[in-house]
């Protein structure tokens, strides 16, 4: 996904189920991701008031909070 996405790559998933974060950081640090830097943002759902989209960007999103720890999107929901 990583290569053939420009910005961004969004996920929404199971975030019970795989930890997308330690991936996508994994990946960063090996250089398979071919942007300059990445960066980890998050989306809250207004419906349901909990986390619902991971945002891997190019480029900082400012108006979307950096996700810190894959708990902030795990834990929600167990």
């Amino acid at each position: 996904m990583f290569r053939t996405a420009r910005r961004a790559v969004v996920l929404m998933e199971n975030w019970t189920r795989h930890p997308f974060l330690d991936d996508i950081r994994r990946l960063e640090a090996e250089g398979r991701i071919p942007w300059d830097a990445v960066h980890v943002h998050y989306r809250v759902s207004p419906e349901y008031d909990k986390p619902h989209l991971l945002v891997a960007s190019a480029e900082p999103l400012p108006r979307w909070p950096v996700l810190e720890s894959y708990a902030t999107l795990r834990d929600p929901l167990l």
